[in-house]
């Protein structure tokens, strides 16, 4: 039989005689497996967002960066602009290729 306990649920559960004896003796021996498949599915999320607090808490300081590159870029562009007026038409030009 698998070890895939999923696939053996089902194969087990497709097989069994629905009458109340067979469901609660079905029922008894998966309960042997439901600690192991709780601590799989945990363990498998703890692993999944080990990091996800630590990156939730850079995303400010993320934001803030870029913020702040487009203010710089903003303030180049109209320095530019000011000294080369023509700069605005090659700008918008390439954005439409």
């Amino acid at each position: 039989m698998s070890e895939n306990y999923g696939e053996r649920l089902i194969d087990e559960s497709s097989n069994i005689i629905k009458s109340e004896g067979d469901i609660k003796s079905w029922d008894n021996k998966n309960k042997e497996y439901l600690g192991k498949v709780k601590k799989h599915i945990i363990d498998n999320i703890k692993q999944n967002n080990k990091n996800i607090l630590e990156n939730f808490s850079k995303l400010p300081k993320e934001i803030l960066r870029f913020e702040k590159d487009i203010e710089k870029e903003k303030k180049l562009f109209k320095d530019l602009h000011k000294k080369y007026p023509f700069i605005k038409k090659i700008i918008s030009a390439r954005g439409q290729d």
